[in-house]
């Protein structure tokens, strides 16, 4: 437990410290990515730990639509109720051909990274298998290396440019994140049920938000390879879902897609939503996302800080 509350640390002394100086704000975007990445190559090597891993990766398989499937179908019944709450209908403003360029062009970046990132864990697996001499000292150093991934966070949330009086008084974009936080955890009981897990590590497996680089690394740090892979399947499987159906619901359902988005609707998928929903979708997109974003860490933390 007390490693998880030096794991809180960082991300909250990087929310803290406001810039004061410009320069440094596109340093911290610069080295964000970069540190995913060695995160990622790191997890793989856990994985090259795993004994009989080719069974284990159809339980990763299984694990993650378990996961998957409930939390969509949970989050889109809250949120389509919620949109049906404020009757919110939004005329799209730029044509349909700009729509379905965006969605194709967002959806292939969005492949692009996945595969990436999926590409570095295999690549640090293959390294594993062949430079054993080196799993010992992998978790020690994916450990520190998450260290550095939670302060930059945190300093990018803290600058994001969201003054917090605008978040507390966007109270559509709080009750999208309020909505989508809930029946995440609702699915992560449902989750932990099916797969027969402790219900503490199914509320920390759906706590993602589809934040996959973070929910996968921090999940394989403390539960294992196993179960971080479920995490990071799932979580990359609800940002690919995303980008397919919002092109499709945004304009009449802007709740509905900001919410699914999760926490990249401030990032990755913002985009999108601008363009299928209009920029009305943007304070929302925003405000969920950055809440989610906030919220995710520590509330994975939480859980695994309880115990199995």
């Amino acid at each position: 437990m007390s490693g998880l509350w030096w794991m809180a640390l960082p991300l909250i002394v990087g929310y803290g410290w406001p810039f004061k100086r410009q320069t440094i704000k596109p340093l911290v975007d610069a080295l964000v990515m970069p540190t995913i990445f060695l995160l990622l190559f790191l997890m793989g090597f856990g994985f090259a730990g795993l004994e009989n891993l080719g069974r284990d990766l159809s339980r990763i398989a299984y694990g993650a639509a378990v996961l998957l499937c409930s939390t969509a179908f949970l989050n889109i019944a809250a949120l389509l109720l919620l949109d049906r709450a404020y009757r919110f209908r939004q005329r799209t403003q730029v044509e349909l051909g700009t729509e379905s360029d965006a969605a194709q062009t967002s959806l292939w970046s969005s492949l692009k990274d996945g595969t990436l990132m999926i590409g570095l864990v295999a690549l640090g697996t293959l390294c594993g298998y062949l430079f054993p001499v080196v799993l010992p000292f992998s978790d020690a150093a994916a450990e520190a290396v998450l260290y550095l991934l939670l302060a930059l966070v945190g300093l990018q949330l803290r600058n994001s440019g969201i003054p917090l009086k605008q978040l507390l008084l966007n109270r559509r974009g709080l009750l999208i994140a309020l909505s989508v936080a809930l029946t995440s955890q609702l699915a992560g009981l449902v989750s932990a049920a099916v797969l027969g897990l402790p219900l503490t590590q199914g509320l920390a497996l759906a706590s993602g938000f589809g934040w996959y680089s973070l929910s996968g690394i921090l999940m394989t740090d403390q539960l294992g390879p196993l179960l971080g892979g479920v995490a990071l399947l799932n979580d990359l499987g609800r940002e690919l879902i995303a980008l397919l159906i919002v092109p499709l619901i945004a304009a009449t359902r802007p709740g509905t897609a900001v919410g699914y988005c999760g926490a990249t609707s401030m990032d990755v998928t913002l985009p999108v939503l601008s363009r299928s929903g209009g920029f009305a979708c943007v304070p929302l997109a925003l405000v969920s996302g950055f809440l989610l974003s906030l919220l995710s860490p520590p509330l994975m933390m939480l859980w695994l800080s309880m115990g199995t």
